[in-house]
């Protein structure tokens, strides 16, 4: 909510009465409050209350509330009112009201203000203020003073209703109260209120003339002066006046630093520095390392907006950290400082952390500009993390407490990509709708009618985008709709429809950007349709990357050619295509997907030098922020293994489980430990328990899949038999057959697990126990059925085994 001094000057009337007993201090700070000097009024009153008898402390207390809040300080004016004032007065509760409601706290406010607004004009405009704020003009408006109701009389209802008159863009019924108060408000206050009268009536050059002869008037009040600023600029704006717009916020920033118009022109001397090409960074880090006042609280908010604006996540989430810690900031500055934090935190991939600071501002009282805010940033903060259907369900709330058409459009458009992702068309659908009913002629339609068209083909679903498709060239999405359709048709192995379609698209494609996206798709479509050589899709390919250097397709370009060289064996051509994408793809995760593959195929070469470089990138990548990291060791590893370089290797894996390898990542590490440590039990017959030891960490893991504990056990069983530890590998076997597969057991582990287990009782002359082996495996359904009951009766018959 604006702190702006005329919220609660309404309560003039019942203050000065009561401060009668005080006469120099209430009457110094009546006059300084009624010519609007409030700052002027503090000290003297915080003197009296120093010396006041109990009957007068409540009346003073009301005034210093007063003086607090038109100066804009609503916590001190809170203060004043817990130490000073009567609790159950009424006037303490239409003080406290004016003053939560300052602070952003609307609902706390409203409580109480509604008990009181029937029977007090004073209170009923302040919740209509309050009304307005909540985002109701329609319940501010039924509040307000109608005909032949009286108009207020006193300076501080004058001036909240003039304010509510202007909000509600009623500037006829503002221009009658300015009117009645030219006998009640200075002369200065009336010009600049007849100003911001003409301004509503779209009377820019009018209001400019009256908003710069009251600021050359002397002794002008600093709520006058700033209103009367404001309003120049503005009038400055709407004739097209926007450097000396700029240049009179920007005098007004300097020279006052603890307005309450400071946010409101401070967002528009940034608007107009960016529109005019300025850097408006070198003022801003100047007024945010002074000491505390609107103007910095503003200043570092404003330069954490430009930290995001410049892709600085984390340095803005430093800096609005460490402004939310502060406790001096009042609690409206404090959610906005945590709502920024929460875009940095997004903006800076960490999106679940921003969802735990959003749920803990759901219960805050925020306005509906905030509510909106909360809304969309916890709809793409849980879009970032894939939970696109809350995402969508956060963005309807958005679209439901939007303000302007722009905020109105911007969550229906996020709704429709939401329920995109989720795979829910109709959903998608409908969000077209609602765009499509606010502005039918919006050159965003076509956008969305293509990605509705395109999603619905993903599930088969061709008519949309077949439609599209044959629509004249001129059609926006026409030639991308081909374009779809001829992936759609390669998505289910038509590549020869493909190619229909594509060459249907050539005359279309007029410009460069065009001409690259066909390009692109006839060298896929040839690829897979087979109407092409090797040697004509990389000369293809070649061709492509000297015309279209930048294109989006030319990174996917580039790894096709890869692949086509892979193919053909010729790994040094395609580590050489790779090696010149890793250094020139923008993004980093494509330059390390390229590097790793370039690895790769220096790997696959088997010459020395090549095995020395993919060693050197393997390591780059290890060494990274990449995701292909943990993969990269592996691919170290294995290099090592093929050399038979088992020592080397053991370390790699200690070095991945001994780091931040996720499960997956670890459990493979321990599988690969195993495995060269069960190959190096040839040399060293200790290996094999060291490798049954590892194994068995591996089976014991409830979180792994049953594929993995299943066969992580049978290779424990065959290093315990290795070792010779005969008793405890069959304990193994039996481990993994006591989950046959209808109960969670691996398939193929599970008749390995049978198979090496009959194995060993053979080789034991235990007859009887591997028949019953067999049959417990001839018994669970499967191919090798018939198998094991062969083994079952070869057994039985040889060694003459029969069941009484």
């Amino acid at each position: 909510m604006k702190r702006t001094a005329t919220l609660i000057a309404c309560l003039a009337a019942a203050a000065l009465c009561a401060a009668r007993a005080e006469p120099s201090a209430a009457e110094k700070a009546t006059a300084a409050l009624r010519d609007g000097f409030p700052q002027a009024a503090v000290a003297p009153l915080e003197d009296a209350l120093r010396t006041a008898p109990p009957v007068q402390r409540h009346a003073l207390g009301l005034l210093l509330a007063r003086a607090h809040l038109d100066s804009g300080q609503p916590a001190a004016a809170l203060r004043a009112l817990e130490t000073s004032c009567d609790r159950r007065s009424a006037d303490t509760a239409l003080l406290r009201a004016a003053a939560l409601a300052a602070q952003g706290d609307l609902a706390a406010a409203a409580k109480l203000a509604e008990p009181q607004a029937s029977k007090s004009p004073d209170a009923a405009l302040l919740l209509a203020r309050i009304r307005l704020e909540q985002g109701d003009p329609a319940k501010a408006r039924e509040l307000l003073p109608k005909p032949p109701d009286p108009l207020p009389d006193n300076p501080g209802a004058l001036r909240l209703l003039l304010d509510l008159q202007l909000a509600a863009d009623d500037a006829s019924a503002a221009e009658q109260t300015v009117e009645a108060a030219r006998n009640i408000l200075p002369q200065a206050e009336i010009d600049t209120a007849l100003g911001r009268v003409r301004l509503a009536q779209n009377r820019p050059s009018e209001a400019a003339e009256i908003f710069g002869a009251a600021l050359s008037s002397p002794d002008l009040p600093a709520a006058v002066r700033d209103n009367a600023r404001l309003g120049l600029a503005r009038a400055l704006i709407t004739l097209g006046v926007d450097a000396r717009a700029r240049d009179v916020l920007g005098e007004g920033l300097a020279s006052i630093p603890d307005s309450p118009t400071t946010r409101e022109s401070m967002d528009l001397w940034m608007g107009l520095q960016r529109k005019l090409g300025a850097d408006p960074a070198a003022d801003l880090r100047a007024w945010a390392s002074q000491k505390p006042t609107r103007r910095t609280t503003e200043a570092r908010l404003q330069l954490a907006k430009l930290d995001l604006q410049m892709k600085r996540a984390d340095l803005a989430g430093t800096a609005l950290a460490e402004l939310a810690a502060d406790p001096s900031l009042e609690s409206a500055d404090k959610l906005r400082a945590l709502l920024l934090l929460a875009e940095a935190r997004i903006a800076a991939g960490q999106s679940r952390q921003a969802l735990e600071l959003l749920d803990d501002l759901a219960s805050a009282n925020a306005s509906p500009e905030q509510t909106y805010r909360l809304a969309d940033l916890r709809g793409r903060a849980l879009a970032a993390t894939g939970a696109h259907r809350k995402a969508y369900e956060s963005f309807a709330r958005a679209a439901a407490s939007a303000a302007t058409p722009d905020e109105s459009a911007s969550a229906a458009a996020n709704c429709l990509v939401c329920a995109l992702a989720a795979g829910d068309v109709p959903l998608a659908r409908q969000s077209y709708e609602i765009l499509r009913r606010a502005n039918p002629t919006s050159p965003d339609l076509a956008r969305w009618a293509f990605l509705i068209a395109a999603a619905e083909a993903s599930t088969g679903q061709i008519d949309a985008l077949a439609s599209l498709a044959r629509r004249a060239p001129s059609v926006d999405y026409a030639f991308q709709a081909k374009l779809a359709l001829a992936e759609w048709r390669l998505s289910r192995g038509d590549a020869a429809a493909a190619e229909r379609i594509l060459r249907t698209a050539r005359d279309e494609a007029d410009n460069g950007q065009r001409a690259a996206a066909l390009a692109a798709a006839e060298i896929f479509a040839a690829d897979n349709s087979g109407s092409l050589s090797r040697e004509d899709l990389l000369a293809a390919c070649t061709s492509f990357l000297a015309g279209h250097p930048q294109a989006p397709e030319a990174t996917e370009i580039a790894f096709k050619a890869a692949e086509l060289h892979s193919r053909a064996g010729d790994h040094a051509a395609a580590e050489s295509v790779l090696a010149k994408l890793d250094r020139t793809a923008k993004e980093p995760e494509t330059a390390a997907l390229a590097k790793f593959l370039a690895a790769q195929s220096a790997a696959r070469t088997m010459s020395a030098d090549g095995t020395a470089r993919a060693m050197a990138w393997f390591d780059e990548l290890a060494q990274g922020p990449t995701s292909l990291r943990h993969r990269a060791r592996f691919e170290q590893a294995s290099i090592l293994l093929r050399e038979r370089r088992f020592k080397d290797a053991l370390t790699l894996y200690d070095r991945i489980l001994a780091g931040d390898a996720p499960p997956e990542a670890r459990l493979a590490a321990l599988m690969e430990k195993g495995d060269t440590l069960f190959a190096c039990g040839a040399d060293d017959p200790a290996n094999f328990d060291e490798a049954a030891s590892i194994y068995a960490t591996v089976a014991a893991e409830t979180g792994a899949p049953a594929d993995w504990r299943d066969q992580a056990a049978c290779k424990r069983a065959a290093a315990l038999a290795r070792a010779g530890k005969t008793a405890a590998a069959l304990a193994a076997y039996r481990e993994v057959l006591a989950r046959p597969p209808e109960q969670a057991a691996d398939a193929f582990w599970f008749h390995k697990a049978g198979i090496e287990a009959g194995h060993l009782l053979e080789e034991q002359r235990d007859w009887p126990a591997a028949i019953a082996v067999y049959d417990q495996m001839a018994q669970a359904a499967g191919a090798q059925r018939e198998e094991l009951k062969q083994r079952s009766r070869r057994l039985r018959l040889e060694h003459f085994i029969w069941e009484n």
